[in-house]
Order: structure tokens, then C-alpha cells, then sequence
């Protein structure tokens, strides 16, 4: 399998970062009637559950599924689930982001910025992909 270039990997997280970026912005917008805010949280829920549902079940969020990688486990190369790609990966890495942004929002940052800047290693693996034992590669 071939890893994902890091130019599809940060095509991946930016498509991702707009789709639900843009729908709970929406929804935040005091300036529309309530009935509209409804639907930007409706399409950000949506967006939200599409890609748990295809973390479980494909190993890809609605911004690598349009770039065409996946993620997979390092020791199987198949697709961790639920476990692998929404708990360990997600929940799990995001936990430092979350305690450190409690101590101070720049910590927050920089604890994202330096899992990011780990693309750059041959290996092209984040922190949170270590964290759970995988890869992304191009489908």
C-alpha cells in the first residue's frame, strides 16, 4: 500500500475543517431566524455523523473519501473501525489537545500544530496516527 502524499493528507483535513466549520458557523449566525440556524446544525450534525459513519466503516472521513486515501492499522493494513479510528484516533489523541487548550488555548495550538508538523517525517504519521497505530494511504 502507498502512504498518502502530505498534499492529500492536508487536502483531506481542510476539506473536513470547512464542511463542518462552515455548517455550525451557519447555525452560529445570530443575523438568520432560528428556523435557518436549525438547518446549518442539522447539516453540521449531518456532516459530523457521515463521518463517524465512514471512519467505522471505510476508514475515511468525507475529506479523505474525496481525496482518495484511507486510514489503516499498521500491523494489518486494514481498516481499525470504530475503535481504531473514532476512539483511539480521535478521542483518544485529542485528549492532550483538550486538557492542554484548559491550561492555556496556545498550548492547545501548539500541541496541534506539532502533530500536524510530524506529516513531515519520512513515515508522513502524525502524533495521533502513533497514538493509534496507523497509517493513511491512497485507496
Amino acid at each position: 500500500m502507498e502512504l498518502a502524499t502530505r498534499k492529500q493528507r492536508l487536502l483531506a483535513i481542510t476539506i473536513d475543517s470547512v464542511l463542518i466549520t462552515a455548517a455550525f458557523a451557519w447555525a452560529a449566525y445570530e443575523a438568520f431566524p432560528d428556523s435557518v440556524r436549525l438547518v446549518g446544525l442539522a447539516v453540521g450534525a449531518a456532516v459530523f455523523g457521515a463521518n463517524l459513519f465512514y471512519l467505522a466503516r471505510h476508514g475515511q472521513t468525507l475529506g479523505k473519501k474525496a481525496v482518495g486515501v484511507k486510514i489503516v492499522t499498521t500491523g494489518t493494513n486494514q481498516n481499525g473501525g470504530f475503535v481504531v479510528n473514532v476512539l483511539k484516533r480521535g478521542f483518544l489523541s485529542g485528549l492532550p489537545y483538550f486538557l492542554l487548550t484548559l491550561l492555556h488555548p496556545l498550548l492547545g495550538a501548539l500541541y496541534i500544530w506539532a502533530d500536524i508538523l510530524f506529516i513531515y517525517r519520512s513515515e508522513r504519521r502524525c502524533v495521533h496516527d502513533m497514538i493509534a497505530g496507523t497509517l493513511v494511504v491512497q485507496c
